[in-house]
């Protein structure tokens, strides 16, 4: 019977460990979409704010906001470059935690960031190449629109 309660309780602590190490993981997740939405909505701002400037002949205003797309565009990669790090610390603990649960338990699906792991390679690597090629290729759209800007003056 104690060695009965000696596993149950081991279970339960390997329980507590991987719900800290998944709200970690969560945590920094949600605030990544969460700065991803703020970036759209400041982006779709800014361009609106851009034509109306040009459309109103305020170049001044149009190369300012150009260079501030530009700026936020690339900061807003690098917080989410960060953000994107900061959660993967969580996915090895998060491995280990599942195999010794999928071991006490005897189920052998409960391994999922194993599964994920060797499902989502190909992808998250495509993601982060398309990130890597998008983000500079709207900063070089951005500074281009500032130089138009203030050669139309």
């Amino acid at each position: 019977m104690a060695s009965n309660d000696k596993e149950q309780s081991k279970v339960s602590q390997l329980t507590t460990a991987l719900d800290h190490a998944w709200r970690w993981y969560d945590l920094r997740i949600s605030a990544g979409i969460q700065i991803l939405n703020f970036y759209l909505l400041g982006i779709a701002v800014l361009i609106s704010a851009y034509v109306s400037a040009l459309n109103s002949r305020n170049h001044t205003v149009a190369v300012v906001v150009a260079v501030v797309a530009a700026a936020v565009t690339f900061f807003t990669y690098m917080i989410g470059v960060r953000q994107d790090a900061v959660a993967r610390i969580a996915l090895s603990p998060i491995e280990e935690i599942e195999d010794r649960l999928a071991d006490a338990l005897d189920i052998d699906s409960i391994r999922l960031v194993k599964q994920y792991r060797v499902k989502q390679e190909l992808s998250n690597s495509s993601l982060r190449g398309l990130a890597r090629l998008v983000v500079p290729v709207f900063i070089i759209v951005c500074v281009a629109a500032a130089i138009y800007g203030g050669l139309a003056t």
